[in-house]
């Protein structure tokens, strides 16, 4: 008998592989392939949510870092362009409204170069995120600009009743700077000063002040300019277009009420010599009844209003320039003709102003 491991192999003599195992072995290579196909697709879903959920993110924190760079500016409104430049001033959530309340902000002082760095930062559960605005000092005065919209937040537009003599000065007047610094305290001394209410008389060259039993000619006093504080309420009564020799300056700590006389309707050939600094209100009143036209010559700033009528007039003519706190709510029931007349410089130092222009922001960190 002939060894079988002797004998050659031939196909017969080979095991066949059953089918159901070539089955098998097929679908767990499918298997195989389509897990991974499915883990891939799955790690590219998850990465795609992640993404864009990290943008939406990333999209909400700069909208809200809009609205936290304007309510900074706003807040930075109340101090000096001085102290924004001597020491950082420090924003805390607190400050911001309540939909900003993850926020806060901190400014660095720059005393060498024009800008003012702020940094804004955002507390989320991750961690904070940080921005870098940089703002810009632009200087400007009040005399500069034919009508200036004082309002705490500038939101509001110039009256339809108030008629330019040039459209220059309107568009002059709509880009103008709109977030003002605190003003600075005038270091100069005033050449008068009074306490309480004072009625002052203007006539001609002369200009008077009664104060009770007393009684001052004011423009005696030499030099070629006149400043007057009045740490209360007054009066000017008289033909404010009237041209002096000197430039006269008034700061009233409290109300104003100008009682004009009535004039034909056109704007006064004089050029305006008088600035007045008002911190709370101002009315017009005429000094006969009638429904005339008036004139104002002079640069007038009124601090926490405007003005209003306590007379009827047909028309109010005022040539220098007007900036006061315009709200929606106010509104005149006259025209009111603006002529702007550029005073040679220089202006009065309360009157010239400091503003913060947005140069641009980037993310410290992400």
């Amino acid at each position: 008998m002939k060894d079988r491991a002797s004998q050659p192999l031939t196909a017969s003599s080979l095991d066949p592989v059953p089918k159901s195992g070539m089955a098998l072995l097929t679908s767990l290579v499918l298997m195989t392939v389509l897990s991974f196909l499915l883990l891939h697709w799955y790690q590219n879903e998850i990465q795609f949510r992640l993404q864009a959920e990290s943008s939406l993110k990333y999209q909400s924190i700069h909208q809200e870092l809009e609205g936290a760079l304007g309510q900074s500016i706003l807040l930075l409104q109340g101090y000096t362009k001085t102290q924004l430049r001597e020491s950082p001033i420090v924003l805390p959530h607190s400050k911001f409204r309540p939909f900003f309340s993850e926020w806060s902000a901190q400014s660095k002082p720059a005393e060498n170069t024009p800008f003012l760095p702020l940094e804004l930062t955002y507390e989320s559960p991750s961690g904070a995120i940080i921005f870098e605005a940089l703002l810009r000092f632009e200087f400007y005065s009040l005399a500069d600009i034919p009508w200036l919209n004082l309002s705490p937040e500038n939101a509001d537009p110039l009256p339809n009743n108030l008629i330019f003599a040039n459209e220059q000065d309107r568009l002059q007047a709509l880009a103008a700077p709109r977030f003002s610094l605190l003003p600075a305290l005038s270091a100069k001394p005033f050449d008068q000063i009074f306490y309480g209410d004072v009625r002052m008389v203007w006539e001609e060259e002369k200009l008077t002040a009664f104060q009770g039993n007393d009684e001052w000619i004011l423009t005696d006093i030499s030099g070629d300019q006149l400043s007057i504080q009045i740490k209360g309420n007054a009066s000017i009564a008289g033909d404010l277009t009237a041209s002096v020799s000197k430039k006269v300056y008034f700061q009233i700590i409290g109300n104003l009420v100008l009682e004009l006389p009535t004039k034909t309707a056109e704007f006064s050939q004089t050029s305006p010599n008088l600035f007045v600094r008002v911190s709370e209100k101002m009315v017009l009143q005429a000094q006969h009844s009638g429904n005339s036209a008036v004139q104002i010559n002079g640069y007038f700033w009124i601090e926490k209003d405007c003005f209003t009528l306590q007379s009827s007039f047909s028309a109010i003519y005022w040539k220098g320039s007007l900036a006061c706190q315009m709200k929606a709510s106010l509104q005149w029931s006259v025209p009111l003709h603006l002529l702007h007349s550029p005073y040679p410089r220089p202006h009065p130092a309360s009157f010239d102003r400091t503003t913060l222009q947005l140069s641009g922001v980037r993310p410290l960190s992400l």
